[in-house]
């Protein structure tokens, strides 16, 4: 396990991979995650666990948009998982095993950890997966309560907390989690850095918290300028659908 995490002020980091919007190359595939390797990119990824208890790489908790199964993850088992495809490619639902294997320590990773009520048993299992994996990694959440419990039973590992202002409304499971609650979170979770919403920025509290000294990253840079804009005042962004330039 490396916990070294000055990576992610430099290192251009891929959302969901190296996808692209053509949906020949899915977002949380095997081949986006290739794809980002191959150019040198740092990885973000989602992971969620199953009803048999097993992580996986996939964003969304209905399957509806990448799968075309109006069902929530959370409720499939793992063979009805192996048997789907996303966006009508061949490409499988990875597990987090078959990411790890497939990225070999090559390139850091930014796993987002989906907010659950089963978060107990998430964490149980992606800790196990984590302590045997060598390569770089840092872990970021919306929840307040798995970012919380990082720093209690494991604060050794480098955590970050997603969030947004008040203009958005996409709060999953902890509706507290707002920026008016920052200041409290801030406290009991301890974050290593923050991942904030791009269309929020500029912030006066993330700003002063990039003043003293605390990394600001944004989601999601879709375009060369939006990147800039990160660079210029904070830390830095994973970006999609466009190839940085270098």
């Amino acid at each position: 396990m490396d916990n070294s995490f000055e990576w992610i002020k430099h290192k251009n980091i891929a959302h969901r991979g190296y996808h692209n919007s053509k949906n020949d190359v899915p977002e949380n595939s095997l081949k986006s995650i290739s794809l980002a390797m191959d150019k040198n990119y740092a990885v973000e990824f989602d992971v969620r666990i199953s009803k048999d208890n097993t992580l996986y790489v996939i964003h969304d908790k209905n399957l509806k948009r990448l799968c075309g199964v109006d069902k929530k993850f959370e409720s499939l088992h793992d063979k009805e998982i192996e048997s789907l495809r996303l966006l009508g490619t061949n490409e499988i639902v990875p597990s987090l095993a078959q990411v790890l294997t497939l990225v070999d320590c090559r390139q850091p990773l930014m796993i987002e950890i989906k907010p659950t009520t089963r978060y107990k048993k998430l964490m149980e299992q992606l800790i196990i997966q984590l302590s045997n994996y060598k390569g770089r990694f840092v872990l970021q959440s919306y929840s307040p309560i798995i970012i919380s419990w990082l720093k209690k039973n494991h604060p050794h590992i480098i955590r970050g907390i997603i969030t947004e202002g008040y203009g958005h409304s996409y709060q999953p499971i902890y509706p507290i989690w707002r920026l008016s609650q920052i200041k409290i979170w801030h406290k009991l979770a301890s974050p290593d850095f923050y991942n904030f919403n791009i269309k929020d920025l500029p912030n006066k509290r993330m700003s002063a918290y990039y003043n003293s000294g605390i990394p600001i990253l944004s989601f999601t840079a879709r375009s060369q300028k939006d990147l800039d804009f990160v660079k210029t005042n904070y830390t830095n962004a994973v970006f999609e659908l466009f190839e940085p330039k270098k």
